[in-house]
């Protein structure tokens, strides 16, 4: 009798165990590059995004300002374009400036802890405010980026697929 007690006790906590709940902790800290459109109202542009050791770049692809660099790093934001560059405090600009936006939402990711993400039939979803307004950013499985909305200043960033 002992030794089927026992026999059960082992599977029990064997069949217990094998139903545990996967957490899934998503790295919203890593480095990507993704190319993207903006659309801000209705103008739009495509760009590409880029998040290297915490600094967010964006590169502007077509329209007037087609090269045009701009880079934030935290309290600093240097544009380049056409052979110019200039600097400027974050706090001095427009926090919808895409460059400090995504800055500011990665920023919010990565220190938040609590921060959870919620699972969608193709990813996850993050929620949060910044400066630039409530956001709603949706990962995909795979890590990279599907698109990054501003609720409040209607700025929509949809990224493209990354390329293999």
């Amino acid at each position: 009798m002992k030794r089927w007690l026992s026999l059960f006790s082992v599977l029990l906590l064997l069949a217990l165990s094998g139903c545990a709940t996967k957490q899934y902790t998503p790295d919203v800290t890593a480095d990507f590059e993704q190319s993207a459109v903006v659309t801000a109202g209705d103008f739009s542009y495509h760009c590409k995004i880029c998040r290297t050791d915490g600094t967010v770049t964006v590169t502007v692809g077509d329209t007037a300002a087609r090269g045009m660099v701009m880079t934030c790093a935290g309290t600093m934001v240097r544009y380049r374009f056409d052979g110019m560059e200039y600097e400027a405090r974050a706090q001095d600009l427009e926090n919808t400036n895409p460059a400090i936006a995504l800055y500011d939402v990665f920023s919010v990711l990565r220190q938040n802890g609590e921060l959870q993400a919620q699972k969608t039939q193709d990813g996850y979803k993050y929620q949060g405010t910044v400066p630039a307004g409530k956001f709603v950013l949706y990962q995909n499985e795979d890590g990279s980026y599907a698109s990054l909305h501003f609720l409040s200043s209607n700025i929509l960033i949809e990224f493209d697929p990354p390329t293999k």
